[in-house]
């Protein structure tokens, strides 16, 4: 979340729209899980909330 609101310009996001009517939590649950994927999964949760907070469509084709 850091991200997406230190980044919001690049993204078209109005940070003081966007995030004072929006209140968003994130859990994400300590696990054994390897680096390499907790980097995926960082990357796709980013994904997902830029595509959120700009209502744009993800492109299908992103990931390879």
């Amino acid at each position: 979340m850091s991200f997406v609101k230190s980044n919001a310009a690049i993204y078209n996001i109005d940070p003081g729209d966007v995030f004072s009517v929006n209140d968003i939590h994130i859990h994400v649950p300590e696990g054994a899980v390897p680096l390499k994927m907790v980097q995926v999964q960082v990357l796709a949760m980013t994904t997902a909330l830029v595509s959120a907070l700009t209502n744009r469509k993800v492109d299908r084709f992103i990931g390879g």
